[in-house]
């Protein structure tokens, strides 16, 4: 973890990268979770499943490259993660299609009542 009085940033902190246990373990799980899910549904498009991939890289470089790294120490780093969780993963998870799943798993008479609403 870096400490509050900081060199001002180099080129030589791009190889510093925060790895959390924890966020892997979330990370690889969600991934799992969603393959698993993925192969469960009939004719699940690639394309959604590579969104939900992306997005996962997205997240895990916004938060444990350099970019997670010095997060606490600038804030334009911090507003840099903000933007790209934001504005890049979230629409990447939001176009793998996770909540499509209820519909293709289910009774027909459920699926129709679960989109019309």
């Amino acid at each position: 973890m870096p400490s509050m009085n900081m060199a001002p940033f180099s080129w030589r902190h791009l190889n510093l990268w925060h790895v959390g246990l924890l966020a892997m373990i979330l990370l690889v799980g969600a991934g799992l979770l969603y393959a698993w899910a993925a192969r469960r549904a009939p004719h699940w498009p690639r394309r959604a499943a590579l969104m939900f991939l992306f997005g996962l890289i997205v997240t895990f470089i916004a938060t444990q490259s350099i970019i997670g790294y010095f997060d606490m120490e600038y804030f334009s780093d911090h507003m840099i993660q903000h933007l790209m969780l934001i504005m890049v993963a979230a629409p990447l998870f939001a176009l793998a299609r996770p909540s499509t799943w209820p519909t293709r798993r289910a009774r027909p008479s459920y699926a129709a009542s679960w989109t019309a609403t």
